[in-house]
């Protein structure tokens, strides 16, 4: 989606009252969901944010998994002896989702939290729409020239029509509507 496509659907207020880094922080703000629906290893996991979450991952399932909860030995053994491919632990599952933030929202552990978090995240995440925040000069800059394309636009269509008056009997209309555009172009 181009800047100025982003301009017009989330900040055509902003940026028609001129306020471009209020332009530029709204666009900034805008985020969408990353749903990864892969199969998740205790490997997986590892290589993707670090042996030491890995770990801190391995030995909270295994803990729990023997406390006796079903569905947590489930997916401590999906983690542990899934393939990674065709077999492990969907961690974008919204059953699973709800259970790893209820999870998140009791244990008070703030080391354990934070690896609850990492590895939901690696199923659902929400992050920036925009790979590169954008500026106000960049937004203005954005709008400036579809203002421009669309007065030349305009101004295009206002010379063909006069071209066309000139063309027929009609040359007093086409001369004064001439004027007229000449008026305007040099105020």
């Amino acid at each position: 989606m181009s800047l100025l496509s982003l301009i017009n659907s989330n900040a055509l207020a902003i940026a028609q009252a001129g306020h471009w880094q209020s332009v530029a922080d709204t666009l900034n703000s805008l985020t969408k969901p990353v749903i990864d629906s892969q199969a998740w290893t205790y490997a997986k996991i590892g290589q993707v944010l670090g042996a030491d979450i890995q770990l801190a991952a391995s030995r909270f399932m295994a803990t729990y998994a023997k406390a006796g909860d079903v569905d947590l030995e489930m997916a401590h053994q999906l983690l542990l002896l899934g393939d990674g491919e065709k077999t492990g632990l969907r961690l974008d599952d919204e059953a699973r989702q709800t259970k790893l933030q209820g999870m998140i929202d009791t244990i008070p552990d703030a080391q354990v939290k934070a690896v609850l978090l990492a590895v939901k995240a690696l199923g659902r995440r929400i992050i920036p729409l925009l790979d590169v925040p954008v500026t106000a000069t960049e937004c203005q800059s954005a709008w400036d020239t579809e203002q421009r394309t669309q007065r030349n636009g305009n101004l295009k269509a206002r010379f063909d029509s006069i071209l066309n008056q000139l063309e027929t009997s009609e040359h007093a209309e086409g001369i004064a509507a001439l004027r007229a555009m000449a008026n305007e172009l040099e105020a």
